[in-house]
């Protein structure tokens, strides 16, 4: 098997084979790693198979959040995506 086969089979593109449900992605738009387009993909994917998908994109983040507002804004959002899924609140973060 290639080097592209063996970690192929962790491309989150391959993973939406097997996923359905619920999912939250978080996205730089200036992401070298994960493109959005790939991201693009995968939050499409996931649709087409009936998954509810929050999609939230973070301008002038890469892969990883740099600015403070990017990462208590995404703690922000990730926390209530939690508390509507688990129907939970008053969580602080």
């Amino acid at each position: 098997m290639s080097t592209f086969g063996t970690w192929s089979m962790f491309s989150s593109l391959v993973l939406t084979t097997f996923s359905y449900g619920l999912a939250q992605i978080l996205q730089g738009l200036e992401d070298r790693t994960v493109p959005p387009e790939q991201a693009e993909l995968i939050v499409a994917k996931l649709r087409a198979r009936g998954g509810h998908v929050e999609y939230v994109l973070f301008e002038g983040e890469g892969h990883g959040w740099v600015k403070a507002e990017t990462v208590k804004k995404a703690i922000e959002t990730e926390l209530a995506f939690y508390e509507r899924v688990f129907k939970i609140s008053g969580i602080k973060p």
